[in-house]
């Protein structure tokens, strides 16, 4: 039973009668608003997601203005003196740098009257989040798995990763009155998940404070937790979790198995919410190439009959 079908309707005790509430989805991760054939979109089959265009870039209809560094001792198969192997921001003061103008737009997957029809739904959407963003609110729903939560440190050529917090993921979640039927996080702390131990399919209420980190909404500060019905026991454990990213590797792409791995957790690349940043795909199973990975088979064979 999906989430929409397990509760219909709420009871308002504010107008002592019945109302239907209000369904939500995550239209700023929608893959099929926007394209761009900027090389960095390139690992990704060139989709961008609403996010990634009207609120961190801001390029759309306007386009935005890429500058590729050049030199020209590289271009034609030379050597630098300075024996760099590609061309960076030590290069500026050489006579042979020289850069390239570039105008890239994000190209519109919609039709004019779908692409209406999303921006009314955006703006229903952002007035709802402006409505919980920051103010506690109730949250229900059932754990689809659990995963540490790490931080890089260190250079990123040796990087090495460190422990934050635990981070449970949620298929679909009640918030308040209404219904969030997308994928949704929260942020759980050492001390919380020593207590309940939360697993996958551990159903959950609790009081949490939503934010909208960009482009996930991502509830922390949770309390008043009551358990409904307990789950699995949780895969991981801070131990085995920091034996793991010991020998972790950060993945280039995102792939949609590894990111349903028990395996797979998303590390932002920038801590300062301030600042835009980035996520990669840590694998703490060590997998470099996922299409090569036989851990979700090796699963399916030992899972009882």
């Amino acid at each position: 039973m999906s989430c929409f079908e397990s509760w219909p309707f709420v009871y308002s005790v504010v107008h002592r009668g019945y109302c239907m509430r209000k369904v939500f989805s995550n239209l700023y991760k929608r893959a099929d608003v926007f394209a761009c054939s900027h090389s960095s979109h390139h690992r990704f089959g060139s989709v961008v997601t609403p996010y990634h265009v009207l609120k961190e870039k801001k390029c759309y209809p306007d386009g935005c203005m890429v500058f590729v560094w050049k030199c020209r001792l590289l271009d034609k198969g030379h050597a630098c003196p300075k024996k760099y192997k590609h061309v960076g921001k030590n290069c500026f003061s050489c006579k042979q740098f020289y850069d390239e103008k570039y105008q890239q737009q994000p190209r519109l997957k919609l039709s004019d009257e779908e692409f209406r029809q999303f921006k009314s739904d955006l703006e229903d959407f952002e007035y709802w989040l402006d409505q919980i963003v920051g103010r506690e609110v109730e949250l229900e729903g059932t754990i689809s798995s659990i995963k540490p939560n790490f931080r890089p440190r260190g250079h990123p050529d040796h990087e090495r990763y460190a422990f934050l917090n635990w981070l449970a993921v949620f298929e679909c979640a009640h918030v308040g009155y209404d219904l969030f039927d997308d994928v949704c996080f929260a942020r759980i702390s050492e001390k919380t998940q020593n207590i309940f131990k939360f697993g996958s399919n551990t159903h959950i209420i609790c009081r949490a404070v939503p934010s909208f980190d960009r482009g996930r909404l991502v509830f922390s500060r949770l309390h008043n937790v009551e358990v409904v019905e307990q789950g699995f026991p949780p895969d991981w454990t801070r131990a085995n979790a920091e034996v793991a990213a010991a020998s972790a590797q950060r993945l280039d792409l995102q792939s949609e198995k590894c990111l349903n791995c028990e395996f797979g957790c998303l590390v932002d690349r920038n801590i300062d919410r301030q600042k835009n940043g980035s996520r990669s795909l840590l694998c703490l199973a060590g997998q470099k190439l996922p299409k090569e990975c036989a851990y979700p088979l090796a699963k399916l064979i030992r899972k009882p009959r």
